[in-house]
């Protein structure tokens, strides 16, 4: 796969198509996949400038579960590593994540990975007061009320 060069042709159509919604579902899903493998293909996803992409995503697809989802996993299956951390803590990310959670209220896997990403933000008292200051921990009370 890392001699292929097919997560930079998966990145390269993320970014030249972010207003296709199925676009961004296929190349994230493929991604997501990918994001579970050995460590070589993780770092190359994170190298690669992947995460912003899913970034971009959350931004462009807000009210679309599957594309939503998979951005929440990828960031999930590398949040060890610095470049996720880096990305997730930035000004208004953790924002973006409560509002697709809202925007995906009657989705409960979009539910269940957006609180597993916000309690896993929460391992430090930094990310911890960012997460309690932009509404994470009422959107994690609402997804387990209406779920």
């Amino acid at each position: 796969l890392l001699t292929s060069n097919i997560i930079t042709s998966i990145k390269d159509s993320l970014d030249n198509h972010i207003e296709e919604s199925n676009v961004q579902r296929r190349g994230l899903s493929i991604l997501r996949n990918f994001s579970l493998r050995d460590e070589k293909i993780k770092s190359s996803i994170e190298s690669s400038g992947c995460l912003d992409n899913c970034t971009k995503a959350l931004e462009m697809h807000t009210s679309t579960p599957n594309v939503i989802d998979s951005a929440f996993s990828i960031f999930l299956h590398l949040f060890n590593r610095s470049e996720c951390q880096k990305v997730l803590l930035r000004r208004g990310m953790i924002e973006l994540i409560v509002h697709a959670m809202m925007a995906n209220v009657q989705s409960q896997r979009t539910q269940m990975l957006g609180c597993s990403l916000l309690c896993a933000l929460c391992e430090t008292p930094h990310s911890r007061v960012i997460v309690v200051d932009a509404c994470g921990l009422e959107a994690t009370v609402y997804a387990m009320l209406t779920q």
